[in-house]
């Protein structure tokens, strides 16, 4: 996906700012003049191939048959 990586200033360099995406392109890491920023989800669900969120774990419905985890 077309997450932004980065941020460049060419006129104050100091000012870049640089990003960093799980595989679910949630963004985990951010660094710049404010220093590193990080980000965790303690979301448990699962996702198929398209990223779509199917099973939350321990969830019993049709898509997720029985509470298995894909």
């Amino acid at each position: 996906k077309n997450n932004i990586t980065k941020l460049e200033d060419k006129i104050e360099p100091s000012r870049t700012q640089e990003f960093l995406y799980d595989s679910q392109n949630r963004l985990t890491e951010a660094k710049g003049k404010y220093g590193v920023e990080t980000y965790e989800y303690t979301d448990n669900y699962t996702y198929d191939e398209a990223g779509n969120r199917k099973c939350r774990y321990g969830e019993v419905n049709t898509e997720c048959k029985n509470g298995d985890i894909m």
